[in-house]
């Protein structure tokens, strides 16, 4: 069994490497090629040095030099591939900080073992991947080295901003890329659950389950070269479908909006925003800013503005006491100048010169024609 299971990884890991370099390698290929490429080729090593491991020792230094180098382009090409799929501004202000991030990790990850030799903590447990001793620093990173790439891929999710009825809602390219997603992660979980366990045979189906994903997926992109491309494409119409609220929805935010802005305490508060608005009227951030730009032709903090400078002109008149930095302050201003700048751009002047305005018009009296009574 064991001499099978070697023969198993070194072939799928050399073929992984060989399709990994020619994707890299292809004519024409583009930036998602490329990153797939080096995915499939850094998994391939991480294989087929694997199996090698029983035959040629590898010093260990150098093995983990290797293995922490080869997960962090894995993390960077799963980075930068759900990056394209998801985030629809410029992928490259993102990648910069997340390969620093990326850095960062593979050293303290390649670091860990070295300070167990320097504290003099001796063996707690011993590798499931080949019986090794570990101290206890070392084990600590024989497992979190998996769990980058993990990291990277929600990193990306998470800044593509997209709703899971927008993902799922996709076509049949985004489907199969979630059905190959979703395999990665069970046998990404499978490799982890057996290392924390320190279960050899659980971490070896996990690694059997992970080789069978990757040479799926090698063999589908062979045959559909365009799926990331089709993917991306189904995910922007999706998104522009949901650019529109049905009237039935527009009608009913509208309402919420109007029902908790009706006490102007809600718009006191200086941290009010798009987010935190969303959550007490029950609808996802992007479906709100939606509403606001399609039915209220405006953005956020320009409604917001508008409704707090309103505000501010009853107070303006009926609290005739008060300052202006009180108004400001109290309509949900941090300070006068804010205040009077959106003030002066919304009504046309400023609030002192709007409140001796409008005192001049009641100390004139009524307008000619108009009876006492009146």
């Amino acid at each position: 069994m064991d001499a099978l299971y070697n023969l198993l990884r070194g072939s799928i890991g050399f073929s992984l490497i060989v399709s990994g370099v020619s994707h890299h390698l292809a004519p024409g290929r583009d930036r998602i090629t490329r990153r797939t490429g080096e995915l499939f080729a850094s998994v391939g090593l991480l294989f087929f040095l694997s199996a090698l491991d029983p035959f040629v020792r590898i010093p260990e230094e150098v093995a983990n030099l290797v293995i922490v180098a080869a997960i962090y382009v894995i993390s960077l090409s799963l980075f930068e591939i759900a990056l394209f799929l998801l985030y629809d501004g410029d992928p490259d202000r993102m990648i910069l900080p997340a390969r620093r991030a990326g850095r960062f990790w593979s050293v303290l990850i390649f670091a860990l073992p070295f300070l167990d030799y320097l504290l003099g903590w001796g063996p707690v447990t011993n590798s499931v991947e080949d019986g090794a001793a570990l101290g206890p620093l070392h084990a600590v990173a024989a497992i979190s080295i998996y769990i980058l790439p993990v990291i990277a891929t929600m990193a990306a999710i998470h800044l593509g901003r997209h709703s899971g009825k927008i993902i799922a809602g996709s076509g049949t390219g985004m489907r199969i890329l979630l059905r190959g997603l979703g395999a990665l992660v069970l046998s990404l979980l499978g490799v982890l659950a057996g290392a924390a366990a320190n279960s050899n045979a659980l971490y070896r189906a996990g690694h059997i389950a992970l080789e069978g994903c990757m040479l799926a997926w090698v063999l589908f992109m062979s045959a559909r070269p365009d799926l990331f491309r089709l993917a991306k494409q189904e995910i922007c119409v999706e998104r522009a479908k949901n650019r529109v609220l049905e009237f039935d929805e527009a009608l009913e935010i509208g309402a919420r909006i109007e029902k908790l802005t009706a006490d102007p305490g809600l718009l006191r508060d200086a941290e009010l925003s798009l987010a935190s608005l969303a959550v007490l009227v029950k609808v996802p951030a992007y479906r709100l800013s939606i509403f606001f730009n399609s039915s209220l032709h405006s953005s956020f903090p320009v409604w917001l503005n508008a409704r707090r400078i309103e505000f501010a002109r009853e107070l303006l008149l009926a609290r005739r006491d008060m300052s202006i930095l009180d108004i400001a302050l109290d309509v949900g201003y941090s300070s006068k100048s804010s205040f009077n700048s959106q003030f002066s751009r919304i009504v046309g002047m400023s609030p002192s010169e709007w409140r001796k305005a409008q005192e001049a018009k009641r100390l004139s009296g009524p307008p000619d024609g108009a009876s006492l009574e009146e």
